[in-house]
C-alpha cells in the first residue's frame, strides 16, 4: 500500500513539473488593472468625437434636404458608414464598467450591433421614397432663327418674341424602374456595340472613315430620323428587345444573367411603365420611349438597327454602300452609285 502511494505522489509531482500551471496564470491577472484604455475612453476628446458624430447624423436626418439622385446618395451613405466605423472603432474599449458575458458571445453581439448601426447610417443618406419620373423641357437654342439671334444683341428682346423648340426630357432618377433599367442597359449595350452600323462617338466615326478608301466619284449622304424617340411604338421596342435575348447567350458578362423568361418580364415592366410627373399631374407615355430614360437610348438604337437591316436587305444596290454609320437618329453613308439609285433607297 505504501509503495502504491509513493508511485501516486511521483506521478502527481511529475505532472506538476511538466504541465503548465494555468491556475496560477489566471490568479496572476485576477485583479483588474487600468492599462490606459478606460481612462482614454473618458477623456474629453473622445467624448467630443461621439458628440460631433451624433450631431452630424442628426443634422442629415432632420435638416438636410432630400436629394433624389440615388447614386449620389449611395456614395454619401458609404462614406458616412466608413466615418462612423472609424469613430466607433477609436472609442470602443475592450473592457467597460459593466461585467461582460463570455468573450466569444460578446464579440458576436458586438459585430452584429456594429453591422446594424452601419446599415442604419447608410439608410440615412438614401432616397426614402421612389417616385415617378419628372418631365422638364430643354430648349433647342441651336435652332433659333439667326436673324433673331442678331437682333438680341442689338436691340434686346422679349421672351415672347423668340420662338424656341423644346425637347421634352423625363428624368427617371429614383423612379421605381430606375435600377431595373440600369441592369437591362448593362445587358443590351454590348449587343449594340456589335452592330456594324453603330458608332460610339465622333472619334469612332473618324477612325472608321480613315480605314475606308473613299473614291472621288461618290456620294456622301447624311440623314436624320425625325423624332426617333417619340415615333417608335412601345410594342415594337419591347419586341425588339425580346428578339435580341437569344444573342445574350453568345456574350460573356462579369455578372450573373437571369434566365430569358425573367428578362422578358423585366423588359415588359420597364417598357410599359413610363409614368412621369409634370406640373403637379401624373401622365403616362403610351407612344415612344421617354427621352431621358436610362434604357431608352439602347432600346431605340437596337430597334432602329433592326429597321435599317430590314431596309438594306430589300435595297438592290446595297453593294454600292461602302460605309454606313449610325449614331442615335443621325446617319452617314458613303455611296458609289448614282442619284437614281440613291432615290430608290
Amino acid at each position: 500500500m505504501a509503495a502504491a502511494n509513493n508511485e501516486t505522489d511521483k506521478v502527481m509531482r511529475l505532472h506538476k513539473a511538466t504541465a503548465y500551471n494555468w491556475e496560477a496564470e489566471r490568479n496572476k491577472y485576477k485583479d483588474i488593472q487600468d492599462d490606459g484604455t478606460m481612462s482614454f475612453f473618458w477623456q474629453a476628446h473622445t467624448i467630443l468625437v461621439l458628440v460631433l458624430s451624433s450631431i452630424a447624423l442628426i443634422y442629415v436626418t432632420i435638416f438636410e434636404e432630400t436629394v433624389d439622385d440615388s447614386d449620389y446618395n449611395m456614395k454619401r451613405g458609404i462614406i458616412a458608414m466608413l466615418v462612423t466605423f472609424l469613430a466607433v472603432g477609436v472609442t470602443q474599449t475592450p473592457d467597460g464598467p459593466l461585467k461582460r458575458p463570455h468573450p466569444a458571445f460578446w464579440r458576436l453581439i458586438l459585430c452584429l450591433s456594429i453591422a446594424y448601426e452601419l446599415a442604419l447610417v447608410w439608410l440615412l443618406f438614401q432616397s426614402h421614397n421612389p417616385k415617378h419620373g419628372h418631365m422638364y423641357f430643354l430648349p433647342k437654342i441651336h435652332k433659333i432663327n439667326p436673324e433673331v439671334d442678331k437682333n438680341i444683341f442689338k436691340q434686346g428682346f422679349n421672351h415672347s418674341d423668340i420662338e424656341v423648340a423644346y425637347r421634352p426630357i423625363v428624368n427617371k432618377s429614383n423612379s421605381p424602374t430606375c435600377r431595373i433599367e440600369k441592369f437591362l442597359d448593362l445587358i443590351f449595350k454590348p449587343l449594340l456595340r456589335k452592330d456594324p452600323f453603330f458608332i460610339q462617338d465622333s472619334k469612332d466615326f473618324i477612325v472608321k472613315l480613315e480605314k475606308e478608301k473613299i473614291e472621288n466619284k461618290c456620294f456622301l449622304i447624311a440623314y436624320d430620323v425625325t423624332s426617333m424617340y417619340t415615333n417608335m411604338q412601345i410594342k415594337d421596342l419591347q419586341e425588339t428587345l425580346v428578339n435580341n435575348l437569344e444573342k445574350i447567350d453568345k456574350l460573356s458578362y462579369n455578372f450573373q444573367i437571369p434566365n430569358l423568361a425573367d428578362l422578358a418580364e423585366l423588359i415588359k415592366i420597364v417598357i410599359e411603365n413610363n409614368e412621369f410627373e409634370f406640373n403637379g399631374h401624373i401622365y403616362k407615355q403610351i407612344i415612344g420611349a421617354p427621352m431621358g430614360g436610362i434604357l431608352s437610348p439602347t432600346c431605340t438604337d437596337l430597334h432602329l438597327a433592326s429597321i435599317l437591316k430590314m431596309i438594306l436587305d430589300k435595297f438592290q444596290y446595297r453593294t454600292h454602300i461602302k460605309l454606313h454609320c449610325q449614331y442615335r437618329d443621325d446617319g452617314f453613308m458613303v455611296f458609289t452609285g448614282n442619284m437614281l439609285q440613291i432615290e430608290d433607297f
